[in-house]
């Protein structure tokens, strides 16, 4: 079954999203996923919104 008649469909539509984001702001997938993953811990809640795609040239 393909996984868009699946329960997991909002969660795989919340990660190609995100992907498609990127692709849209001109940032490579692999590398603002793997910045975010390895910030996310000590980045203050308050600025999560730093870290998304059409921020990310600023943040490195």
């Amino acid at each position: 079954m393909p996984f868009y008649f699946r329960k997991e469909c909002p969660l795989n539509s919340g990660y190609l999203t995100l992907l498609v984001t990127c692709k849209q702001n001109e940032v490579e997938p692999e590398d603002w996923l793997r910045e975010v993953i390895e910030k996310l811990n000590d980045w203050p809640s308050n600025q999560v919104h730093e870290l998304l795609p059409w921020n990310f040239s600023s943040v490195k």
